[in-house]
């Protein structure tokens, strides 16, 4: 009888004893395979969670900021840009410059690459008397539409619609006390003019303001071509950029003197960094926790699968000792007939080998056939196919084999070791 016959026999033989082993290592391989693959599959998990609130959190980022941009925008412009030799204490003083600079002087501005300012307005404004009006003071600003900034290749939609010709907006004390309307019409220095907004209260000079056509503004007021600001937005709101931005200004229009208001800018700045901070923290909390729930996950595979590999190891150790102890007696009669010592040992090692391998394929194929149960509960939906390589697989056919021949080995060598004498004398 050949070995491979004898070890086929034995393990029909003793099904129960060969069920054991192999229920064992069963065990131990699908204990390993599962913790491996989830934690894997968890890391994959983790991966595609951090993308997708990456993403979202850069949509909703990016339209916080753009309602920010809008809402910002209702602040106000925050830079003023006044003519050469203007003394800023007369702006403070009265609210608006004396002297007076080209109005293409904003087309200039508009022309070149300076990314942090938008929305270039100019605007003459001067106090006059409104002699039809008994001659009550008011301020009188002159604007048009924003000018364009050629180096754009999407333009900002404007923050103030420009006013037409002939047309007026009116300041809330104004159309207050004197009982105007939209839809009216009043003569201001000899001009006639058609009503179209009356402003809200804002509690500041708005308050006195008429708002006319920049040229019918220039031409009432006897400056043509001239303004005396230049209203803008400004982006960037530190100390280090606004010195950049004087310096640039500066080299585009020479002398030309500028204002920032500081509390406007502030709350743009303040605004936009604490949104980026918020969705900055949202993320690494997510990333944080990932991380916490992984590091359990792995202590816990780090005590398991050692503790079940030893229990399964010592048990097909002992399983083998009970097999080779049970058939001393046919041991005996194999060495007293010549058979040799090392093919003793051989038929359990090779018994030991055909258990692992076959508790091998067998896991393996329960896990792939049970995968979607163990995507659902254990393998954060992934299949077990996604998590695992081709080469993992023929490394646990190889490797469980080995061990139960390990574990089989001292057992095997001390029923070898015996002398067939005395054995079978008894």
């Amino acid at each position: 009888m050949t070995i491979f016959k004898l070890i086929i026999s034995e393990i029909f033989h003793r099904k129960i004893n060969f069920l054991l082993g192999l229920c064992s290592i069963i065990l131990v391989i699908s204990s390993f395979i599962v913790s491996i693959t989830s934690l894997r599959a968890f890391d994959k998990k983790t991966e595609e969670v951090i993308a997708d609130e990456q993403k979202k959190i850069e949509h909703e980022m990016f339209v916080l900021n753009d309602e920010i941009r809008k809402s910002m925008k209702g602040l106000g412009f925050n830079l003023y840009i006044f003519p050469a030799g203007q003394e800023l204490d007369e702006v403070y003083a009265q609210g608006f410059a004396s002297k007076m600079m080209p109005e293409n002087y904003t087309k200039k501005l508009a022309k070149t690459k300076i990314m942090s300012i938008n929305h270039l307005l100019p605007s003459l404004t001067q106090k006059i008397f409104w002699e039809e009006q008994g001659g009550r003071v008011v301020v009188l600003i002159g604007v048009k539409g924003e000018v364009p900034q050629m180096h754009r290749a999407v333009q900002k939609k404007a923050m103030i619609n420009p006013v037409e010709r002939n047309h007026v907006v009116v300041g809330y004390q104004l159309h207050q006390s004197l009982q105007i309307k939209p839809g009216d019409e009043i003569i201001l220095k000899g001009h006639k003019f058609l009503v179209d907004k009356c402003n809200q209260e804002r509690g500041t000079v708005d308050d006195i303001t008429i708002w006319i056509n920049l040229n019918q503004a220039q031409q009432i007021l006897n400056k043509p071509d001239l303004i005396n600001a230049i209203l803008a937005l400004e982006c960037v709101c530190n100390i280090d950029a606004l010195k950049t931005l004087r310096k640039k200004i500066a080299t585009v229009l020479p002398g030309t003197k500028m204002i920032e208001l500081k509390s406007k800018a502030l709350v743009r700045s303040e605004t936009r960094a604490q949104a980026k901070k918020t969705a900055e923290q949202t993320i690494n909390k997510l990333q944080q926790k990932r991380e916490t729930m992984k590091k359990k996950r792995e202590n816990y595979a780090l005590i398991i699968i050692p503790l079940i590999i030893i229990v399964s190891v010592a048990w097909i150790a002992y399983l083998t000792y009970i097999n080779a102890n049970e058939r001393l007696h046919e041991i005996a009669i194999l060495l007293a007939t010549g058979v040799k010592t090392h093919t003793i040992i051989i038929i359990f090692l090779l018994k030991a080998f055909f258990m692992g391998l076959f508790a091998a394929i067998t896991c393996l194929v329960i896990l792939f056939v049970l995968q979607s149960s163990l995507s659902q509960y254990l393998l954060e939906e992934y299949k077990l196919s996604q998590v695992i390589e081709i080469s993992e697989i023929i490394w646990i056919l190889i490797a469980t084999p080995c061990i139960a021949c390990f574990s089989a080995w001292i057992p095997a060598l001390i029923a070898s070791r015996h002398d067939p004498a005395i054995i079978l004398r008894h």
